[in-house]
């Protein structure tokens, strides 16, 4: 054995193993005009809806994405009630778009006196908080 050789092994048994760099990201969607696009790396996720201009058919849309393809996930959003996990809505498939009732969201924020909702996403690898929804 060669010194090459020897030198080789040694560099590759300290060598670690890469690990898969990997960002989900989200867009929100407000009636189909992306309103926010966001990745995990993002430290400020508010998003902000005027309700007085709120009109009983708009819709949010949340397109959440990963560059590591899974297809076999259940995908939704959630936000939380006295520390318990309440179902915002289920998405029919990962890369979905998931759509959410504008209307309902500002029913459940009056309801519980919220002054904003924290909306969560999951799937069957995830809970990640992906943003804030304020009103004014």
């Amino acid at each position: 054995m060669n010194i090459f050789t020897l030198v080789l092994l040694a560099g590759l048994s300290l060598h670690k193993p890469a690990n898969p760099d990997t960002i989900d990201y989200w867009h929100v969607l407000y009636n189909n005009k992306i309103i926010a696009e966001y990745n995990e790396g993002d430290k400020h996720r508010v998003v902000v809806i005027k309700q007085s201009d709120v009109k009983p058919s708009d819709t949010l849309k949340v397109s959440y994405g990963m560059d590591v393809l899974d297809y076999n996930n259940k995908t939704g959003l959630y936000f939380f009630v006295k520390k318990k996990k309440t179902i915002l809505a289920r998405g029919e498939s990962p890369f979905a778009p998931i759509k959410i009732s504008v209307k309902s969201i500002l029913a459940i924020k009056a309801r519980y006196h919220y002054k904003y909702i924290d909306i969560y996403y999951f799937d069957n690898k995830r809970n990640q908080f992906i943003f804030r929804l304020n009103t004014e």
